[in-house]
């Protein structure tokens, strides 16, 4: 893991462009960044164009995770998945999970019946982890991404224990299966916010207000890029009530590069 960790961290990471006409969007065809998030603007019917034969060539199969916690994960770097929009696992989602296959709370999940959300799922890696472990897991996204991560859920044939919805943050956006579902057991989401998509952070923590209650465990991997934004995020968690920690040291898996963070976030009684 830690290895897999230090050759991402090796190559040059360029902030994504915005793509035009997103709200909370941005595109990712030549250049690199997060993967695939929340866009309040997708027109997409959420389904694969181009025959079954192109889009299977398109995959690269990456595996990841532990013997006893080994996931395939499918990428898509071309976009041939998602109109030009390319897919593949990036640092904070690889770190997230390796944490979170760690836990050792977690590890005792089979048969509890403990019911997980991921937010941003892109292709869906965190959420897989939690399913592995044994929870019933909500991976959510744009319509944009949802074939592949639906492509991966198939992949790992957990198709019993994961369901893939499509998701918008923000309050007016909110589904009705959300509020009765919410409060979960455990919230995740990786690499939610960057700068270029700061003006979702008001969608992002409406949607958390929501879905994390005092007794829900939620976890977000992130990747600090600007002091503004970084500061913009943590102030407004706060400011909805919610207490954030950074988690250090001992607390990370061994050899956790150090520009990425995992927050724990804790909803104080309403």
């Amino acid at each position: 893991m830690a290895h897999l960790l230090r050759l991402l961290k090796a190559k040059e990471r360029p902030l994504p462009t915005r793509g035009l006409g997103d709200k909370c969007g941005w595109e990712t065809e030549n250049v690199k960044g997060p993967r695939l998030e929340q866009d309040f603007c997708c027109e997409t019917d959420g389904e694969a164009s181009g025959s079954s034969t192109t889009l299977e060539a398109a995959l690269n199969l990456r595996i990841v995770g532990s013997e006893d916690n080994e996931l395939r994960i499918l990428e898509d770097s071309q976009g041939i998945w998602a109109n030009g929009n390319g897919a593949t696992i990036w640092d904070s989602a690889l770190l997230l999970a390796d944490f979170l296959r760690h836990q050792p709370a977690l590890g005792r999940l089979p048969g509890s019946g403990l019911r997980a959300l991921e937010l941003g799922a892109g292709l869906g890696l965190v959420g897989l982890t939690l399913a592995k472990l044994g929870a019933q897991v909500v991976a959510t996204e744009r319509a944009l991404a949802l074939p592949l991560l639906r492509r991966n859920v198939a992949e790992n044939s957990l198709d019993d224990a994961v369901r893939v919805e499509e998701l918008f943050w923000g309050s007016k956006h909110m589904p009705t299966w959300v509020y009765d579902s919410a409060p979960f057991d455990i919230v995740v989401g990786s690499d939610l916010i960057w700068p270029g998509n700061a003006d979702c952070i008001v969608d992002l923590v409406e949607t958390l207000s929501v879905v994390v209650g005092p007794a829900t465990s939620c976890w977000l991997a992130y990747e600090p890029r600007a002091s503004a934004t970084d500061e913009a995020l943590l102030a407004s968690l706060r400011a909805a009530h919610f207490r954030v920690r950074r988690l250090q040291g001992q607390e990370l898996p061994a050899d956790a590069p150090e520009d990425l963070w995992i927050l724990h976030l804790e909803a104080e009684p309403k």
